[in-house]
């Protein structure tokens, strides 16, 4: 048994536009941890590299190396789990017209639930309720753009697909490709909007469609169970992998929809936690957990039993009063949400953005609530984080 720490690491959804990765979340890590180890002498280096499991995969690793001079010690050791090829596969490989039909129906089945919680209790409902129906609706805004861009592939794929047996209306269908063309064009110019906004960044087009089929993806998942049991191989595997090479206790830090993730395998809905996860995993990480949210719009996600106890000796949940995504798990009186064990201790950490945390007119109308759900960390990694607040209470005795 060695000195260092293992940690696994899982991004939240769109990491790869927000200079999220593993990578950058050790380097976070390592300055944070550098900036408040008592001795100043020491120097933290970054190693990275690739490891194969036993399945194929291959798994980003990167080591953070003390340094005091003599010798270089490695301390920590983050292990990234991507989950997104696989929680977006089937939306990847489907056509666009399945595509196009299958988020029609979701933004129909779905607008009602958003406007009731924007309007239909705005009498009694918490602002926080309030504000994420009404970021709710901005998704549901941007999301139906992409119908819009997807419009042309669609209506050529519906063309191909009835040429054989109604040829009149193949002919009519062809005859609007103009028209989808036209609206696909409109549509790309209102997501400037959203860069404007600050919201994305890049090739706004690319974006958006990305960021719409990891959305769609997770509420396929959230809804249907789709691709969940892949998702929790591929952990149970890297565990495994992590376990068999170095027989060490593991910790978990989860950002965003990864939080999600990670209590689907720690707090299963059915059935017994998985016997590897007891033996190695003893810490959590949550940040931007997005439970509340999850919570008003698939209520029924929360309903689990889970046969055994986890044994989590510490579970950190960083949040912030800014972000409308973020969720505080733990409130005096409460129990925490879902059947999580009653010994199950969870510490909800506070990373204050701004002096005045009050959302006013012109801020909800930037979209302030929303994009704060990013504002844990600065894309500089050498800029400060909310780790600054988490490596005192994980590494007792540095």
């Amino acid at each position: 048994m060695d000195n260092c720490q293992h940690i696994l690491y899982l991004p939240g959804l769109g990491y790869e536009f927000n200079n999220a990765s593993v990578k950058t979340y050790a380097g976070r890590f390592m300055k944070a941890l550098d900036e408040q180890h008592p001795n100043a002498s020491l120097r933290f280096l970054l190693k990275s590299e690739e490891e194969t499991l036993a399945s194929g995969d291959t798994v980003t690793v990167v080591s953070v190396l003390e340094d005091n001079g003599q010798q270089q010690q490695e301390r920590y050791r983050f292990y990234e789990f991507r989950y997104a090829p696989w929680l977006t596969a089937q939306w990847q490989q489907s056509s666009p017209l399945r595509q196009y039909l299958s988020l029609s129906f979701t933004l129909l089945g779905r607008l009602p639930l958003a406007l009731r919680s924007l309007l239909g209790y705005a009498a009694h409902a918490p602002l926080t309720a309030r504000l994420q129906g009404a970021y709710f609706l901005v998704l549901f805004f941007m999301m139906s753009l992409v119908l819009f861009l997807l419009a042309p592939a669609a209506l050529l794929a519906a063309t191909e697909l009835l040429a054989g047996y109604f040829p009149q209306l193949k002919e009519w269908l062809s005859g609007q490709l103009q028209w989808a063309d036209q609206l696909s064009h409109w549509a790309q110019g209102l997501l400037v909007i959203f860069t404007g906004l600050a919201l994305v960044k890049g090739d706004t087009t690319s974006v958006v469609k990305t960021l719409t089929g990891e959305m769609m993806s997770a509420h396929h998942y959230l809804s249907f169970a789709q691709q969940r049991l892949v998702i929790q191989g591929r952990l149970s595997a890297l565990l495994e992998h992590i376990a068999e090479t170095r027989n060490q206790a593991v910790a978990i830090h989860a950002y965003s929809f990864g939080s999600i993730i990670a209590l689907d395998n720690l707090f299963p809905h059915q059935g017994p936690v998985p016997v590897r996860v007891c033996q190695t995993v003893r810490h959590l990480v949550t940040i931007g957990c997005p439970l509340d949210f999850i919570n008003t719009y698939w209520p029924h996600y929360l309903n689990r039993s889970p046969k055994t106890p986890l044994p989590l000796e510490s579970w950190t949940n960083i949040h912030s009063p800014l972000d409308v995504l973020s969720s505080q798990l733990f409130r005096p009186g409460q129990n925490l949400p879902f059947a999580f064990a009653p010994q199950t201790h969870c510490e909800d950490l506070c990373y204050r953005l701004m002096a005045n945390e009050q959302l006013g007119p012109w801020q909800i109308l930037t979209l302030v609530g929303l994009k704060s759900h990013g504002g844990y960390w600065d894309p500089d990694p050498q800029a400060g984080s909310c780790l600054q607040l988490l490596t005192p209470r994980l590494l007792p005795g540095e």
